[in-house]
């Protein structure tokens, strides 16, 4: 696997939470060994991170498919998402005030979070997503999960579902390192583990102006994507860093909760 050659690797102490967290070493970023676990159905097309598949990939690519794919209903519908078992488990069973959803589409997710108590916000990299977002009075602004715009410990928890398997190439260690970047301790995630299956046929013509061939760019085993968020954020500086809680099974998807600094009080 590829690495990714800079990082911002140290991390501020926290201010105004009800935990203290540490802050941890500098650290080098290496690259990620992993043996790809296979996922729990046969996957028609997939990519390992690293592997582009001579497709584009980059913000700039992001921002235009997925504007244009909601142009054409994706994700039309703004109250249902993914994210419903992720935000109640993290929701009943962690300690946070303020966390970011990166990803986020509509916003569901920010409206539950936010009705849950917490200060919540959310970024996605569609406009027409964001725009959807804002006109029902949810705090999401744009952004890439490959350039989160918030500084470095902004959130005590940062969550994301159903994002990281459209990511294509070394862009998935960029969102990454993004994730643990912005995060103080809690990294919840929500990661398809096939291909996709819901395509419309609308949206072909939109895929094809784009390159791709599958939404779902990136398919790795449920044990591959914990294996490297553990891994990048040891080597982002937080030498204890481990999953701590998996949602019920779900063949299709890799779901979990990281805590950075789990030996904190």
């Amino acid at each position: 696997l590829s690495p990714i050659n800079s990082l911002q690797a140290t991390r501020a102490h926290s201010r105004g939470s009800r935990h203290a967290f540490p802050e941890p070493p500098r650290a080098a970023v290496h690259a990620v060994q992993s043996t790809v676990d296979p996922s729990p159905t046969p996957v028609a097309a997939s990519a390992e991170p690293g592997d582009n598949h001579g497709q584009a990939s980059g913000e700039d690519l992001y921002r235009s498919l997925y504007t244009e794919l909601y142009k054409h209903g994706y994700h039309a519908k703004t109250n249902s998402s993914h994210c419903g078992g992720l935000v109640s488990r993290l929701l009943s069973k962690y300690h946070f005030e303020t966390v970011l959803d990166v990803g986020c589409s509509n916003g569901y997710s920010v409206e539950l979070l936010t009705n849950g108590g917490k200060k919540a916000q959310g970024v996605d990299v569609s406009e027409v997503a964001v725009s959807v977002a804002q006109s029902l009075g949810r705090n999401v602004q744009y952004g890439s999960a490959t350039n989160i715009p918030h500084p470095a410990n902004s959130f005590d928890a940062v969550m994301s579902t159903d994002c990281f398997e459209h990511l294509i190439g070394d862009d998935v260690y960029k969102a990454t390192d993004e994730v643990i970047r912005v995060s103080r301790r809690i990294v919840g995630m929500r990661i398809a583990v096939r291909a996709e299956y819901h395509r419309k046929p609308e949206w072909k013509p939109t895929m094809a102006k784009y390159g791709q061939r599958n939404l779902h760019a990136s398919v790795l085993g449920k044990n591959d994507w914990q294996h490297l968020f553990v891994e990048r954020a040891r080597t982002a500086g937080y030498p204890a860093a481990k999953v701590v809680d998996k949602l019920p099974d779900e063949p299709s998807y890799a779901t979990f909760i990281m805590d950075l600094t789990p030996d904190a009080s």
